[in-house]
Formats: C-alpha cells, sequence, structure tokens
C-alpha cells in the first residue's frame, strides 16, 4: 500500500479505516457511532502529524559539506589549503549518514500504519466486547425479575402442581443468582407461615383430608429448598423465619436450620436427624416423639420446649438452654454436652442472651 504525498490526509484516513474496518466501517460513520468516529478521528490526526514530520525535515535539510569540513557554498576564486594528513592516525572508513528525505518519511509513516490500524482494531474490538458483555448483563438481569414474577405468581395458585413450579422455579433463581437468596428464602419461609400455621392450618381453601395431603406436600417442597440451600450465598439479611407453624411429620434430615427462629412451631414426630439447629431459637417448641439423633443443638434455646419421648441420641446439647424443657421418656444415649447444658435462663431469653450466655462458663 503506498500513498502520494500531495492526497489529502483526510483521503487517507479514509482509505485506511476502511481497508481496517471494510464497509461495516462506513456503516458505522453514517450512523453516528461514536467508537468509530473516534478511531476515525485518530487516523486522521496521525496522518497530519506525518505531514508536519515530513515538512519539518524539508526545511531543516543539512548542508552538504566538502573535504575541508566547510560549507561547500565558498568563493570558487579561493581555494583553501589541504589540511596536513597526519599518517599516525588511520583515518575512518565509516561515512557520515545521508539525510532521510521526505520520500523516506512517506514510506516509514506508511509502513507504520498497518500497525497502528491492527491496535485500533483491536481496541474497537475490546470496547465492542465490553458493551456486548453489558448488554447481557442487563438482559440477564431482566430474565431473573421476569422468572421471579412469575414464580410469585404461580405460588398463589389453587393447584398444587401450579404451586410446586413456583417452588422449584424459585430455587433455581436461588442458584442462578446467589445475591437474590435472602429474598428467595424469605419468600418461602412466609409461604410456609401461610400454609402451615398454628392457628390456620386448614384454611377455608382446603377443607378435605385430601387437599390437606397436597397442601403438605408444597409446604415439604419449601422446607427442603429453604433446608438444603448453599448458606455461603445467605449474608447478613437471610433470616429462616419458621415460627408458629406446623410441621408434624415433616422430614428435615441434615437440613441446615442454624439460628433459625422455630419458636411455638410444632415439630411432633419430625424426622431432624442430623440437622444443624445451633443458636436456634426453639422456645416453646414441640418436639414430641420428634427424631433428633446426632443433631447439632449447641447454643440453642429450648425453654419451655415439649421433648417427651423424643430421640436425643448422639446430639450435641453443648452450651444448650434447655430450663422448663420436658425430658421425660427423652433418649440421651451419646448425647454429647448434657452435663453442660445451662441450669438456668431468664425468664423470657433473647437471641442476644443466648449468644451472650452460651459463650459464658457452663
Amino acid at each position: 500500500m503506498s500513498y502520494a504525498l500531495g492526497v489529502p490526509r483526510g483521503e487517507v484516513a479514509d482509505a485506511l479505516f476502511l481497508d481496517v474496518l471494510g464497509d461495516q466501517g462506513q456503516e458505522l460513520i453514517a450512523m453516528g457511532d461514536s467508537t468509530a468516529r473516534r478511531l476515525h478521528g485518530v487516523i486522521v490526526q496521525y496522518m497530519a502529524l506525518a505531514q508536519h514530520v515530513m515538512r519539518f525535515n524539508m526545511h531543516m535539510r543539512p548542508k552538504r559539506i566538502g573535504r575541508t569540513g566547510r560549507s561547500s557554498q565558498s568563493p570558487r576564486g579561493s581555494r583553501p589549503a589541504r589540511p596536513q594528513r597526519n599518517r599516525s592516525i588511520r583515518p575512518r572508513l565509516s561515512r557520515p549518514v545521508p539525510p532521510r528525505t521526505p520520500r523516506d518519511w512517506i514510506q516509514i509513516s506508511v509502513t507504520a500504519l498497518p500497525g497502528l490500524a491492527a491496535v485500533i482494531a483491536l481496541i474497537f474490538t475490546w470496547v465492542s466486547i465490553n458493551a456486548t458483555n453489558f448488554q447481557l448483563k442487563i438482559a440477564e438481569q431482566g430474565q431473573i425479575t421476569d422468572r421471579y414474577n412469575a414464580a410469585i405468581t404461580n405460588l398463589g395458585s389453587g393447584s398444587v402442581d401450579v404451586r410446586l413450579g413456583g417452588i422449584y422455579a424459585l430455587q433455581r433463581i436461588m442458584q442462578d443468582s446467589p445475591r437474590d437468596q435472602p429474598t428467595v428464602v424469605a419468600v418461602l419461609c412466609a409461604f410456609v407461615r401461610d400454609h402451615a400455621n398454628v392457628v390456620t392450618a386448614k384454611s377455608v381453601r382446603y377443607t378435605t383430608s385430601a387437599a390437606s395431603a397436597q397442601m403438605q406436600t408444597d409446604v415439604q417442597a419449601a422446607l427442603t429448598v429453604v433446608a438444603t440451600r448453599n448458606t455461603a450465598s445467605d449474608g447478613d439479611a437471610t433470616v429462616v423465619d419458621l415460627s408458629g407453624t406446623n410441621l408434624t411429620r415433616a422430614d428435615l434430615t441434615d437440613a441446615d436450620l442454624a439460628r433459625a427462629d422455630l419458636t411455638d412451631s410444632i415439630f411432633d414426630s419430625a424426622a431432624l436427624g442430623g440437622a444443624d439447629l445451633s443458636f436456634a431459637d426453639l422456645h416453646r417448641v414441640n418436639l414430641r416423639d420428634a427424631i433428633l439423633a446426632r443433631a447439632n443443638l449447641s447454643g440453642a434455646f429450648l425453654t419451655g420446649a415439649d421433648l417427651h419421648g423424643a430421640d436425643l441420641a448422639d446430639a450435641n446439647l453443648t452450651h444448650t438452654f434447655i430450663d422448663g424443657a420436658d425430658l421425660s421418656g427423652a433418649d440421651l444415649t451419646g448425647a454429647t454436652g448434657f452435663r453442660d447444658v445451662s441450669p438456668s435462663v431468664p425468664a423470657d431469653p433473647t437471641p442476644s442472651a443466648s449468644r451472650s450466655l452460651s459463650s459464658g462458663s457452663p
């Protein structure tokens, strides 16, 4: 590729721009693309700089030097004396580097243009990729919002199948967008409190025993999603609030309910084997005949709880508060920390009080 010195730099810049980006470059300029205009402006400025450098070298061209070291424009009539050559010093064989001509600078500029064009094309590609990624993130967040709204709508359906679909849709949202996990957990806990409330366990919507069994199915699904979540994405805003719920015969094996609020709930004959209930609020909870084998109850509040006939084999009861709890008929075989339970607790202890007491001496 070669360009004449007399060609305007705008035409050279246009030709180079189209040579790098093809017909798409002209379309981007016509459409008003800001990135394409900036790239075109950089090429125009580069061509202007190249022309200024060539003009400068043409004006500053050095004069030719003769053998005597003086200017060759000396008067013709006077012939300078020939200098005496020092025989002891060997004359240098290297010749002085001739100055660069405007043609040389044109060749240098034209040679550098493809490299500059490649750098500009790389920058243009990088900017385009970043813009595309940003648009993809916006589109992804919009899709998550639409999926969340559809799942919430399904939770209010009268069909158990539709409600189950909404529950598992929320679980998928929680996995795809970890930052939305606190919101999803709060929604599912509210769903359980509404459909398995101690006072209104049999709502007007469900009157027959078959319908009541169907309601237990979706409640169990919501509990499973909450209990098996990835707790690493919880954050400080995640609160598992299942207080005042009737979870009779619920399956919460190996559930993660640490620091959960389970006040005044019913877990009659529930399966809680291996569950993490550390520092959970279990005031006045009904755990009659519940399976709590291998459960972690360290630091938990069981004040006034009913543990009649509960299976606490190999359970961790370190610093557990059981003041006023009914342990008649409970199986404590292999339970650790049972001797370290708190002998006395305030009349109406709070979660903050539980943490301060559990950190003290047994």
